[in-house]
């Protein structure tokens, strides 16, 4: 029995995926980097897999050497990019189906794939300086990273920040085109399916054999070099095809393909009759189980409203970042404010790290955040009063959690957003609250005339820890070489420090500054 391995099997297309190939008699291995998934259910065998980053490519490389599979399909764009580097070893690589390292790389670089595509003559959205306009990042994922822009000025703000695409918005009917390549690259066969209905995966979805399209597959192939499935995203307008992106693997919606007749996982490729018409509606079920993997899903802390104070963007980060991704992962409302651009004080022509809120925010599970315009460094020129009235006219009257700074960090922006904090939400009418200070690493520990004395710990898992390093990531400018206090290295550290004070593997730790309870 063949041994197939599936990457990213918690999202919410793998299960049918998963579910045809046991069918077809394989053995199913999936890993995830969540290990409370559906999928872990269905699978033969599912892993627990670390989420690639710098620090954890050799962890990674490690798990699928310690795995036994015959053949392997990644269905992330980071892990191609790693299996694409020359640390990967070769002798997992001869059991991937996957394209040239070239083409992996050329295909995941937005930028350096749309003028790839004007050098070969395949028409795509022009660049532009005018609204509206669709913009994307270098290495964006499908709708992550990417954006419709309508007003002027923000485009004018995204276009001054480096690996940023800006093209025309080009309206049509979106088509993909699963597409299987043989070892030496050639066209074998496309399944053209157009997207009916969608909310970041596709909810409804039509199988259309066009020879227009198929025949335009045909060409893009050719001037590629591709191995095994990819997948052709276009837009068809005004009688053009509009070439999106390429993504080099299997795609989110294959499912259909596959039910219309299109078995890409065949050893022996044999050409398909095609139930053309064919449509998919798709909705989601539960898979119900006795077990909790994850007793932290059970804690109190759900279904709540949630405030994060911060003086300036990048601070939310540091001081909870973990916990804001722990804490929407359990339904919580989270709402973010700033209060300067974070930059305003240095001589520079810095772009204002507002802009990067709403990357941040997506990567953390933020639901509504706004901006400040005070002085960055020096908000101890601004009346009390003012601060107290921007806090309170862009909140919520309550809130069940509030995030704020500790009080005697050395920035005195820091200190400010808590005295403005503590008094804007002065405990009234025994509303149940509590409010936390967090620790900001080089500003906390900077003030050699204070002791940050946190008392509360939030336990928070592997993955909270990486899309914390990841939202960092978004503020690379402010990160500094270890062993700066405020270094990737020592934000990682500290949370492990924090988890061994209370016996777990990671924590963040907060100061409890004022709770009002109405539990006995």
């Amino acid at each position: 029995m063949k041994r197939i391995l599936i990457s990213a099997v918690g999202g919410p297309v793998a299960i049918n995926v998963i579910k045809y190939l046991k069918d077809q008699g394989y053995f199913v291995i999936g890993m995830d980097s969540n290990s409370n998934v559906a999928a872990k259910f269905v699978c033969d065998k599912f892993y627990s897999s670390p989420i690639i980053s710098e620090s954890n490519k050799q962890k990674y490389i490690d798990l699928l050497k310690s795995i036994k599979f015959d053949i392997f399909y990644p269905w992330l764009d980071e892990e191609l990019q790693l299996i694409s580097e020359k640390i990967f070893p070769e002798s997992l690589k001869c059991k991937i189906m996957i394209s040239p390292s070239s083409t992996i790389k050329l295909c995941l670089d937005k930028i350096s794939f749309h003028s790839f595509c004007i050098s070969k003559n395949i028409l795509v959205p022009a660049e532009t300086n005018s609204v509206p306009a669709f913009i994307r990042h270098k290495y964006s994922r499908g709708s992550k990273g990417a954006q419709l822009i309508t007003h002027k000025e923000l485009l004018s703000a995204y276009k001054n920040t480096k690996d940023i695409l800006s093209t025309e918005f080009i309206e049509g009917d979106e088509f993909t085109i699963d597409v299987l390549t043989d070892e030496n690259g050639q066209f074998l066969f496309a399944v053209p399916r157009q997207r009916v209905l969608a909310s970041n995966v596709s909810l409804c979805g039509l199988v259309n054999m066009d020879n227009e399209l198929i025949e335009y597959a045909k060409r893009v192939v050719q001037k590629f070099e591709f191995r095994g499935p990819i997948n052709i995203q276009v837009i068809r307008s005004n009688k053009k095809i509009y070439m999106i992106e390429i993504n080099p693997r299997i795609s989110g919606t294959c499912i259909l393909s596959i039910e219309a007749g299109f078995h890409f996982f065949q050893e022996q490729f044999t050409i398909p009759t095609i139930k053309n018409g064919l449509v998919m509606y798709r909705y989601f079920e539960g898979l119900y189980t006795r077990t909790m993997y994850d007793t932290h899903l059970l804690n109190k802390n759900i279904n709540k409203k949630i405030l994060v104070l911060a003086a300036h963007p990048d601070d939310e980060t540091l001081g909870c970042g973990s916990t804001i991704h722990k804490l929407s992962k359990q339904k919580n409302e989270i709402h973010l404010l700033t209060f300067t651009d974070g930059v305003g004080s240095r001589n520079t022509n810095e772009q204002s790290r507002n802009f990067k809120l709403n990357q941040v925010s997506k990567i953390l599970g933020i639901n509504k955040h706004a901006s400040g315009h005070f002085p960055d460094n020096a908000m101890d020129t601004v009346p009390l009063l003012d601060l107290c009235k921007f806090i309170e006219e862009n909140t919520d009257d309550h809130y069940d959690i509030i995030f704020t700074h500790f009080t005697n960090d050395l920035n005195v922006d820091h200190q400010l957003v808590t005295k403005a904090a503590l008094t804007a939400f002065r405990p009234q009418f025994g509303k149940s609250t509590k409010i936390y200070s967090y620790y900001v690493p080089s500003s906390t520990d900077y003030n050699p005339l204070s002791t940050y004395d946190g008392n509360s710990y939030f336990k928070v898992s592997y993955d909270d820890v990486q899309k914390k390093i990841n939202a960092l990531k978004v503020y690379n400018n402010e990160m500094r070489q270890w062993p700066h206090s405020r270094s990737y290295e020592n934000v990682e550290n500290l949370m492990k420090v924090w988890g061994a004070e209370v016996g777990v593997k990671y924590c963040e730790k907060f100061k409890l500054i004022r709770e009002v309870s109405n539990e006995l």
